[in-house]
């Protein structure tokens, strides 16, 4: 008998172990022998449901045991792959979903923002689609110029006083308007980063304004140089005098 809980699980787990012992060890007996053949004495191991290991020996014993040895293995394979190419390097991942929040409710994130923030992007109009996101299980808000300075204050100060990770993203936004996505990135706390790629896909937008806000619109080192950003409020330059 199995360890399992309750009479009926306990049984049928019984059963079905009972019924591909016979494959199971004639599998793993085989790959024994065959591994003896090609490299005499190198370790040999299966791994079990739990994603820990059984040797070759238990597992004829225990062949139950493997049954989602699969999904175990590529969930172990994925994280092991994610912390090579840089997973750990992700800072949040942006709405994954249809933009109708409202019409795909079970379209929910708190399984994945256990992994990463989920910020709501598209979707984020007003105030009722901040809260219907976090309820659905988004962590995160991305801020937008392009949806103007003021629902950006707005959004942005909800974000604060519910605890969510802070972005700005402005996929629209080349030249002068880059400058306005920068001040609110500088700007508004807790902001963890900017996504800025319409200098890259406008570049003819950004030549006027590059030699006079070096760094802004040319990035180097993953940095964006919004220190020069100096102008009252959300301005960019002081006011002239005189």
């Amino acid at each position: 008998m199995l360890r399992e809980y309750r009479e009926y699980e306990r049984s049928v787990t019984t059963l079905v172990d009972a019924a591909v012992k016979p494959k199971v060890a004639a599998y793993v007996t085989n790959i024994r022998t065959r591994l003896d053949e090609i490299a005499p004495g190198v370790p040999f191991y299966v791994m079990k449901s739990n994603g820990g290991v059984l040797s070759a020996g238990e597992v004829v014993h225990q062949p139950i045991t493997t049954m989602l040895s699969g999904p175990a293995a590529g969930a172990l394979g994925a994280a092991l792959i994610s912390g090579t190419a840089g997973f750990d390097r992700i800072l949040y991942i942006e709405q994954p979903t249809a933009r109708d929040l409202e019409a795909n409710r079970g379209n929910v994130m708190h399984a994945a923002a256990k992994l990463h923030p989920i910020v709501i992007d598209e979707s984020l109009t007003d105030l009722h689609s901040l809260l219907l996101a976090r309820d659905m299980g988004y962590t995160g808000v991305a801020l937008k110029a392009c949806k103007g300075q003021t629902h950006a204050m707005l959004m942005a100060a909800a974000a604060q006083k519910f605890g969510m990770f802070l972005c700005v993203q402005d996929l629209t936004c080349p030249g002068a308007s880059l400058i306005h996505s920068a001040g609110i990135a500088a700007r508004v706390p807790g902001n963890a980063g900017i996504e800025a790629n319409a200098r890259q896909f406008v570049p003819s937008a950004s030549a006027a304004w590059e030699a006079r806000f070096p760094g802004l619109f040319t990035i180097r080192d993953g940095v964006m140089k919004t220190g020069q950003l100096t102008g009252p409020g959300l301005g960019a330059v002081p006011p002239r005098r005189g």
